[in-house]
């Protein structure tokens, strides 16, 4: 009997604690909602649909924000300023700058952008699951128009409440029913915490350039001007017969590798450790431990506030590159913010070579002694982007431009007063200073060739000290629709103030002309609006190509330049009274390099100097002529034959080949330029 109790004990107890897992499973799964009423269920159903669109929605506007740098929609104004805007595969990344702190968003603009971006992203997706459900409910819902979207960003969260007012009753039933607020939390979403850190490494830059100071120990440390696609010319002396000729687009390059290899390692104090990246690229057994040492040294920055949960996140700076393929071949977007972004002084047109020292009165240049004393100029972005390491994050990311000024290798100045023009009220920047409030000064330019012809389309800038207007471009006058050739094209505007200004006019296929202009006002009583003359100089240009560039050897070989391995020559003409230089090099990948240009005038003569190196960059020909005197009408084909050396041409035997050279040039017509 006591057997028979216990089992039926035991058989109690299995079944109540299949029914307790029965009815834990019931209220664990909402579709059985077994206690709640009807009514309730329905507005649950309706209301899970609104929440997950607007979850969806509000996922994608947080991804977009921390993608594009606190921005959703980017404004015209901004895409169309390459100066307020970095491009990065397709997307606009508006600058963190200063001098443009609308760029800069704060928590309360990201969260107005996610609020209408619920609002247009969500409405269709709510709009068409409701309607899905037309065979269970008769449903009537607001328009967008009333449709209230509110977001909160929190460090760790971004929370949403809206307010969408939906109407329905069950088919077949009079009783109507509607809900009309919902709420969405996104957790574990880091937007506002990363968001802090932006603004503190933003601050940090405003602070100390930072930035800029390790973009110039970059320029200076890359000294090596053996290897032309490392380098970048700046401060210094060298021996060597090998000519150092870069090009703009090179240094580019070189610039570019070098912020890609050297900001992968910046990193900042209580953020996430790049310990394990140089562990991985310096290690004991490569010797470039010092290189370790230099980056742990100069890479490492400590900002002024700080969170614990900065530990957590990774950040990294890069430049905004992106490349795309025309017909097979790979071109890379260009980084810099306008096209005054990347300047190098001194230079020529887009060749940069170092100074060559001068002996006998400064006629005879010793191009084996090379100076550097390069002046860099540089606007562009570093996009930087910060990463959730913690094994549980969501995935998420903030990346935002942070601009790099360099002007004349200085940190410009970002945040710094102007000063003040006496009398005047304006300001010494080129944005006030050519400021439509400024133009006051009525002033006409007409345009011509030296042989006094005509010249529309002429660009036309306008410099006073160091700033400088671009004024637009002369044309020939319109009256009632039609335009009046027998009447000599102007530009007629006004002008900003400028006693002693330099009027300056830019036309393809021709030397700039100039003039000095006062515009103050004033004017001779018999002249209603001052005016000017400004006269261009026709170009003649020739077109270098296999043919153009014959190396004939001391063993009397000779040969034509066909690519890059046969070495290359580079072609300097200059004339120092007309203010005109022209250089090309041969062979070159960029079509502007290629080409040789002349006065189209007679009697010009011409400091030629003609330097040939192999593909090794060691020289092996060169000659200089004073006072070259061409008449460049003899042809439309330019020939350039350089005599050369076998061997390399060293210290000990320069001096007695450049002579030589130089000899052979002047007295033979086998030699130098000529015309066909």
């Amino acid at each position: 009997m006591l057997k028979n109790n216990k089992a039926q004990v035991t058989i109690f107890i299995v079944i109540g604690i299949m029914l307790i897992i029965i009815v834990s499973f019931l209220f664990a799964n909402s579709k059985y909602e077994l206690f709640i009423d009807s009514d309730t269920k329905a507005k649950n159903q309706i209301r899970d649909v609104v929440r997950a669109c607007i979850e969806d929605s509000a996922q994608r506007g947080v991804f977009i924000l921390g993608f594009q740098g606190g921005y959703i929609e980017i404004s015209n104004d901004i895409k169309l300023d390459s100066s307020k805007h970095s491009y990065l595969g397709g997307l606009y990344l508006p600058t963190w700058d200063s001098e443009q702190i609308e760029t800069v968003p704060t928590i309360s603009s990201m969260e107005t952008e996610l609020n209408q971006f619920i609002i247009d992203d969500s409405y269709n997706c709510i709009a068409s699951n409701l309607d899905a459900l037309n065979y269970i409910f008769e449903i009537a819902y607001d328009s967008i128009e009333s449709y209230v979207v509110e977001s909160e960003i929190e460090d760790e969260d971004v929370n949403v409440n809206a307010n969408l007012y939906v109407k329905f009753n069950e088919i077949n039933s009079n009783e109507v029913l509607n809900v009309d607020d919902y709420f969405v939390s996104l957790e574990n979403v880091k937007l506002g915490d990363m968001y802090d850190l932006a603004r503190e490494i933003y601050q940090h830059e405003q602070e100390t350039y930072f930035l800029e100071e390790l973009v110039l120990d970059q320029i200076y440390s890359a000294s090596d001007y053996s290897d032309r696609d490392l380098s970048l010319p700046s401060e210094g002396m060298s021996f060597s017969c090998a000519k150092q000729i870069w090009t703009k687009q090179g240094l580019i390059n070189n610039l570019i590798q070098l912020n890609q290899n050297n900001f992968k390692y910046l990193q900042f104090k209580d953020t996430y450790s790049k310990e394990y990246l140089l562990d991985a690229n310096f290690r004991e057994e490569f010797g470039n431990t010092g290189d370790r040492k230099y980056f742990e040294n100069q890479y490492i920055f400590e900002l002024d506030r700080t969170k614990r949960s900065y530990s957590n996140y990774e950040v990294n700076a890069f430049m905004p590159i992106s490349t795309v393929f025309d017909s097979n071949i790979p071109i890379t977007s260009n980084p810099f913010l306008n096209n005054d972004a990347f300047s190098v002084s001194p230079s020529s047109e887009e060749i940069v070579k170092p100074i060559t020292l001068k002996v006998g009165n400064g006629k005879i240049p010793i191009p084996c002694i090379q100076i550097y004393h390069h002046l860099y100029t540089l606007d562009y972005d570093l996009v930087f982007s910060i990463q959730d390491r913690e094994v549980d994050s969501s995935g998420y990311l903030f990346q935002f431009p942070l601009r790099v000024k360099i002007e004349d290798n200085a940190p410009k100045q970002k945040n710094a007063l102007p000063l003040d023009l006496e009398d005047e009220g304006l300001t010494v920047n080129n944005e006030n200073y050519c400021s439509d409030e400024s133009y006051k000064y009525p002033f006409v330019v007409y345009t011509r060739d030296i042989y006094e012809n005509d010249l529309d389309n002429v660009n036309i800038t306008y410099e006073c000290i160091t700033l400088s207007c671009d004024m637009g471009k002369s044309a020939y006058p319109v009256t009632q629709g039609f335009i009046r050739y027998n009447s000599p094209p102007i530009l007629e505007t006004d002008f900003p103030f400028c006693f002693n200004g330099k009027l300056i006019g830019e036309k393809d296929g021709y030397h700039r002309g100039t003039a000095q202009i006062t515009t103050d006002g004033t004017s001779p009583s018999s002249q209603v609006t001052p005016n000017e003359v400004l006269y261009l100089t026709p170009l003649k240009e020739f077109k270098l190509e296999t043919s153009s560039v014959l190396i004939v050897f001391s063993d009397g070989t000779s040969k034509r330049l066909l690519s890059e391995e046969d070495g290359f020559v580079y072609i300097n003409i200059e004339n120092k009274e007309e203010n005109f230089e022209s250089s090309a090099i041969w062979p070159i990948e960029y079509d502007e390099l290629n080409t040789l240009s002349f006065l189209d005038k007679d009697n010009v003569k011409y400091n030629v100097s003609v330097i040939y190196v192999d593909s090794n960059d060691e020289l092996r020909g060169m000659y200089d002529i004073i006072d070259f005197e061409p008449n460049v009408n003899l042809g439309n084909n330019i020939l350039i034959t350089v005599p050369a050396s076998n061997t390399e041409i060293t210290e000990e035997n320069f001096i007695a080949f450049y002579e030589t050279s130089n000899d052979l040039v002047q007295n033979s017509d086998l030699y130098g330029i000529s015309f066909n």
